[in-house]
């Protein structure tokens, strides 16, 4: 339940009423506006300014009309970066990319009814080897065996998030109900924990979102640039990481539509590459001992489930993000339901793959188990795996390693807004410039934390799990 304080909504509205550096989007009923309402309107945020006949039409995108205020913005700079940064939002705005930042979408740009975006969304962000990456900890760094990892797995995708005191059903749950303020609200989520948490109250769990994201960024980008690195001699996981991190920027750089439109194509090649792992070593897996040489202690068991449930219920800081121009009047059971699915028909399937396949390759296949290296080299076992399909193989480590996207753009976009929430003066900053900084910090760390992979990954999980033991983590 939402909770609006008089003060916390007038320092929103206030800062909503603050002309950004750029022009909001808007329909076409804006530019029907006319000289008498433009000065009547206290809300002129919304109406076209006086830019001249060559300025009155911009690029659609969609339903919506980007309309940039260029002339206006770039006189009004006080320097010359200020004036190259509004000069530049302006094109993007012509070329119909989304340069709004952190202001509440106003209701006339709310109209997009197709609700099948939340499905796919989620559904690629984890349907990709990154998830199948979260599978193999239980086995690699925990030392579970097959049967005692998949026990987890199921437990946890299916049943419950643990916490410190109870057990509750909500791991794929979680997110998908808050993806339902995006289209309700039609604001950002840090924005939204402004309502509990206060205008200051809320830049502690916006920095902590930041430094949470641009983790999961690294383990992300490590993992991309590792598989791409399979692919020939003369690639590095360098390289790869670079390749990939430029990739997540361009798709954040484009916005929220160009992203729900990668999201809607980008699963198919994870989809067969998973096919086409378990057929080529389905026979291995059969082969192998279910159980590890020595039980799990249940601390070990307890640890890898909060790590699993960590890797699914820190979406939930993401998922209003990429609602916030569908319909307002949308069912929230719908919005709810397609997230769900998104969430869990792709988490279970890639986390249960990744045990398997990794808890082969420590007891019983020596190939795939020099693919995986020490632990560290994920990208190697899936090509381990795929070595006896040859080319074709290759070719699906390729586009293994592109689709990492797919969970890379959405973390590093809700980075830029987290980001935006911190301050006033940050939510000045283009996006663009911020998702630049991002990718900027993220290639060194993930070049750094490339050799040891998995204490990278549980070092990174350590600081979501403690974020879970609070129950009004951010709006409750």
């Amino acid at each position: 339940m939402l909770i609006l304080l008089d003060e916390d909504a007038s320092s929103i509205q206030k800062e909503e009423l603050e002309p950004p550096p750029y022009t909001p989007a808007r329909t076409r009923d804006a530019e029907k506006t006319t000289d008498n309402d433009r000065h009547t309107n206290k809300d002129a945020r919304y109406h076209l300014p006086e830019l001249g006949r060559e300025h009155e039409h911009a690029h659609e995108l969609g339903t919506t009309v980007l309309v940039s205020e260029a002339d206006t913005a770039v006189r009004e700079a006080k320097t010359r970066i200020g004036r190259a940064l509004r000069a530049v939002t302006a094109q993007l705005a012509r070329w119909g990319l989304e340069v709004n930042g952190i202001a509440p979408i106003p209701d006339r740009d709310r109209t997009d009814r197709r609700l099948y975006q939340f499905f796919f969304v989620w559904f690629s962000a984890n349907a990709n080897i990154l998830t199948l990456s979260a599978g193999t900890v239980g086995p690699a760094y925990y030392g579970l065996g097959i049967l005692d990892a998949l026990y987890v797995i199921i437990i946890v995708d299916i049943m419950y998030v643990p916490s410190s005191a109870y057990l509750y059903p909500r791991t794929c749950a979680f997110p998908a109900f808050f993806a339902i303020f995006g289209p309700k609200l039609g604001t950002r989520t840090m924005v939204q924990s402004r309502f509990s948490w206060g205008y200051y109250g809320v830049i502690i769990p916006s920095i902590l979102n930041v430094l949470v994201l641009q983790g999961y960024l690294v383990v992300n980008t490590i993992i991309g640039g590792q598989t791409l690195a399979e692919v020939s001699e003369h690639l590095d996981a360098t390289l790869g990481i670079v390749i990939i991190a430029l990739l997540s920027l361009a798709i954040t750089f484009c916005g929220c539509q160009a992203l729900h439109w990668y999201q809607l194509l980008i699963w198919i090649p994870n989809v067969v590459a998973f096919i086409t792992m378990l057929a080529v070593g389905g026979a291995q897996l059969r082969h192998a001992p279910l159980v590890a040489a020595s039980p799990a202690p249940p601390a070990m068991l307890l640890t890898f489930g909060t790590s699993l449930a960590a890797t699914v219920v820190s979406w939930s800081t993401l998922t209003p993000d990429y609602g916030v121009y569908h319909d307002r009047t949308a069912s929230a059971w719908r919005v709810f339901w397609y997230s769900y699915l998104g969430f869990f028909v792709s988490s279970l399937p890639a986390h249960m793959l990744g045990a398997a396949f990794a808890a082969a390759a420590m007891s019983s296949v020596p190939a795939w188990g020099a693919g995986l290296g020490d632990g560290n080299d994920v990208g190697g076992l899936v090509a381990a795996v795929l070595a006896p399909t040859g080319g074709f193989g290759k070719f699906l480590l390729v586009l293994l390693s592109l689709t990492a996207p797919s969970a890379c753009a959405p973390s590093m976009y809700t980075v830029c807004t987290s980001f935006m929430t911190v301050h006033r003066s940050f939510a000045r900053v283009p996006r663009f410039v911020i998702a630049i900084v991002s990718t900027a910090v993220l290639i060194p760390l993930a070049i750094v934390g490339a050799g040891k992979f998995y204490s990278t990954f549980v070092d990174i999980l350590g600081y979501v799990r403690s974020s879970l033991h609070r129950p009004s983590q951010w709006r409750h």
